[in-house]
């Protein structure tokens, strides 16, 4: 009775297509995709303590990865998005993060905040290449919108930021009214 079992076991198995030739192994992703969840890493404030970047954003964030030789330059596109009067009254944040030339940092891999020439617009640097470890190692001028859960809901770049920006005031508007106590119907 049992070698019969088996037998029907093993007879199922080859009718289904269960062999070793189709089990493959799970690999992680090779870019960014939509629903991405980002891992959150350390950031240096400009005070010499220590954050993390989840902690400093606000909840809808624009996070913007260009090339400016480590200058921290802020690209004039996002210094003029992050100035939009759209965001102003919405926890809506934009971000860009420029590669560095390596320094040794206290943890030595960490981001860190520096001045902006914009109100609205956050620049760090990534001198160990933490963040672009985190985002997958985007090309650059790649554009990523996350919402609060740290998830991507859009993707662009510097030079096409597509439907980004509306995207990102329409987040906004809705946590907006999500922190409101007079929409919470009590």
């Amino acid at each position: 009775m049992k070698t019969i079992s088996m037998a029907a076991c093993l007879g199922l198995m080859i009718l289904i297509g269960c062999s070793q030739s189709q089990v493959g192994t799970v690999q992680p992703p090779k870019e960014i995709y939509l629903g991405y969840h980002v891992p959150d890493v350390p950031v240096a404030r400009p005070d010499g303590r220590f954050t993390t970047f989840n902690k400093m954003r606000l909840d809808v964030t624009i996070v913007a990865f260009t090339t400016n030789e480590g200058r921290g330059v802020a690209e004039s596109v996002l210094v003029d998005l992050a100035n939009g009067l759209k965001f102003v009254d919405l926890p809506v944040d934009v971000v860009q993060i420029v590669p560095a030339e390596s320094r040794k940092s206290p943890s030595g891999w960490i981001l860190e905040k520096e001045s902006s020439p914009a109100r609205y617009l956050t620049v760090l640097r990534d001198p160990s290449g933490i963040a672009s470890c985190a985002y997958l190692n985007p090309k650059p001028g790649e554009v990523f919108l996350l919402d609060w859960n740290s998830q991507v809901v859009a993707k662009g770049t510097v030079e096409n930021l597509g439907d980004i920006p509306r995207l990102a005031e329409r987040l906004g508007q809705t946590m907006y009214q999500f922190y409101l106590p007079s929409t919470w119907g009590f």
